[in-house]
């Protein structure tokens, strides 16, 4: 037995995936665990199978988007009939919805473009409000079920505009329909589903070409990758933890981090498409808007990439506050002249407790009970984005809230600005905490092609492997 075990740690330890491993022998042999951790990041970039894995997820994806399509055919009375809870299973709130979708049209209208293309129009939700004004609407979707959905809701709107066009196209096939250049180029509830970071940056460097001189790119319902572990403790916490203890929470939180097969992104990543080496001039990110404390405005955010420059409004703030002082902000915003306040490192109330709770339950100890730990946590001192944007609006500011430069997910900026859209930035950003701005989606998909590697490697055998392999290197 010994000599097969020296034979499976030699097997692991050539494999240029495999970070760290261990193997234990059941007393008596027979039975073999191995546990293991991978970097994903390396075999995106390396193993030569990973393109057929990415091709097999968009394929997936494709018939996700299909169901979702044929769904918005079978009840076009319901628009928000495919947007499901996370917490509970069944349809959000037609009214919770119904505010994103406001907040979601307001903040793209504001943006004042003549030509959109829109990437992901689904059954036409935004175009029916956004293409009236607009001398050009190009809408884009993968699936060809929800371009029927959409030309059938939309009969009538579609006969009345025929500056609206739609297409059945994934975003990267574009070039072959030949489409000119837009003010604005949309993508809202859509990155989740990129199979990898690498995807969108290439989709961007494209889409940068079809932009006129001083367009846009508008990302909506980016998932925050900070919050991902807050996000799906909040799931469990909503359903129930048990009487399990926080070691086993733990674990069960691992796993559910692991298997995450969506995009998330750091807000940081964006970033680095700006500055001197980037492909856009701007970046603004921006908090969801609303009172309703789901999901979606919790745990996403918006994202505009300019490719202009505004060079009156595009200004250093004239005054920074640390923390929330109510007087102290609102004797700064009595002010008459163009002026812009920035107040960085303020607790976002939306997130703070679930922040603080998972917190609470990593510094515990594994034996403790994690109900109790969770309902002991104290509520942290927080005040709610839109509380800011009601002062900002006493005053006359326009507000802008960002994820905060601390980098603490729990925390955010906010920009006043009396002399138009908050276009302000803060000079001073302080240095990032970790490298890391995307989490792998297919992370679980090459744990299954990595380990079916490594059985044919190491077999045949004479006694049963278990394998536990786990992604390091993530958020």
């Amino acid at each position: 037995m010994s000599i097969c075990v020296d034979v499976i740690a030699s097997v692991l330890r050539e494999n240029r995936y495999v970070q760290t491993f261990a193997v234990d022998v059941a007393p008596g042999g027979g039975h073999v665990s191995i546990k293991a951790t991978f970097d994903p990041r390396k075999m995106r970039i390396e193993h030569p199978a990973y393109p057929a894995l990415k091709a097999r997820r968009l394929q997936r994806w494709a018939r996700v988007f299909d169901a979702f399509g044929q769904n918005e055919v079978q009840n076009e009375e319901s628009p928000f009939a495919s947007w499901n809870s996370s917490y509970t299973g069944r349809p959000l709130p037609a009214e919770e919805m119904q505010v994103w979708l406001n907040s979601t049209i307001s903040r793209i209208a504001a943006l004042n473009a003549k030509s959109v293309l829109e990437i992901g129009c689904g059954s036409g939700l935004l175009l029916e409000r956004l293409a009236p004004t607009c001398r050009e609407y190009v809408g884009i979707d993968s699936s060809p079920l929800s371009i029927k959905s959409a030309e059938s809701r939309l009969r009538t709107f579609l006969q009345e505009n025929s500056h609206v066009h739609l297409h059945a196209c994934a975003a990267e096939e574009l070039p072959r329909l030949g489409l000119g250049t837009f003010d604005l180029i949309v993508l809202n509830s859509v990155v989740q589903y990129f199979p990898d970071a690498d995807y969108l940056r290439s989709l961007l460097a494209a889409l940068r070409t079809m932009l006129n001189e001083r367009g846009s790119i508008f990302l909506g319902d980016v998932r925050h990758l900070g919050l991902l572990r807050a996000f799906r403790a909040g799931i469990a916490k909503a359903n129930g933890p048990g009487e399990i203890t926080v070691g086993e929470f733990r674990r069960k939180l691992d796993r559910s981090v692991e298997e995450e097969r969506e995009l998330l992104l750091d807000p940081r990543f964006f970033h680095t498409l700006s500055g001197q080496h980037g492909q856009f001039s701007r970046v603004m990110v921006s908090l969801k808007r609303g009172l309703c404390d789901n999901e979606l405005t919790k745990y996403r955010y918006d994202v505009v990439l300019c490719t202009d420059e505004h060079p009156i409004r595009d200004r250093i703030v004239d005054e920074i506050h640390r923390g929330f002082d109510r007087d102290a902000i609102a004797a700064s915003l009595k002010c008459a002249e163009p002026h812009a306040v920035a107040v960085r490192d303020i607790g976002n109330a939306r997130v703070a407790l679930e922040v603080s709770e998972l917190a609470r339950i990593a510094s515990s100890e594994a034996k403790d009970i994690c109900n109790q730990v969770i309902g002991s946590t104290q509520v942290p001192v927080a005040q709610h984005p839109e509380a800011l944007h009601q002062l900002g609006a006493s005053f006359g500011y326009d507000v802008r809230i960002d994820w905060s430069t601390c980098n603490r997910v729990d925390r955010m900026d906010a920009i006043f600005s009396n002399a138009g859209p908050a276009y302000a930035t803060v000079q001073h950003i302080e240095p990032p905490t970790s490298a890391i701005t995307e989490n792998e989606p297919l992370a679980a998909d090459m744990r299954v092609q990595l380990e079916k590697e490594l059985r044919l490697a190491i077999e045949p055998t004479d006694f049963r492997l278990e394998f536990e392999l786990r992604p390091c290197g993530t958020a």
